[in-house]
C-alpha cells in the first residue's frame, strides 16, 4: 500500500487524526508517539498528548503514521482505525487531551 498524499499541501482536521489514537483503544501512548514523531501534535508540560480538533495537520504527516502503524502494529490496527473515523468526527469538539496512562 502507498502512503503518499495526492498533493503536498493537503491536510487533515484534527478530528479525523483523534480517529488514529481512538483506533488504538487501550494502547493509545503508542499512536500519540507515532504522530508526534511524524509531527502531528504535541506533548504539553506533562508529557500530554495535544491536537485541536478543529485544527488542521498536513495529510502526508498523518499518512506518514499509518505507514508507521502497518510496520509496527500490523494492518488490523488500520482497518480498526478505519472504523472509528466516522464515529469519532461526529463526537467531538474543541481540544483533546489524552491523560497520562
Amino acid at each position: 500500500m502507498e502512503y503518499k498524499a495526492f498533493e503536498p499541501d493537503i491536510q487533515v482536521n484534527g478530528q479525523t487524526v483523534f480517529s488514529v489514537i481512538d483506533g488504538f483503544g487501550s494502547f493509545r501512548r503508542v499512536a500519540e508517539n507515532l504522530l508526534v514523531n511524524a509531527g502531528v501534535g504535541t506533548r504539553d508540560g506533562l508529557g500530554m498528548y495535544r491536537i485541536a480538533l478543529d485544527g488542521w495537520y498536513s495529510q502526508q504527516a498523518w499518512l506518514s503514521t499509518f505507514q508507521e502503524i502497518a510496520k509496527q502494529v500490523g494492518q488490523a490496527v488500520l482497518y480498526d482505525i478505519g472504523v472509528k473515523i466516522p464515529r469519532t468526527r461526529s463526537s467531538r469538539t474543541g481540544w483533546w487531551t489524552c491523560p497520562r496512562p
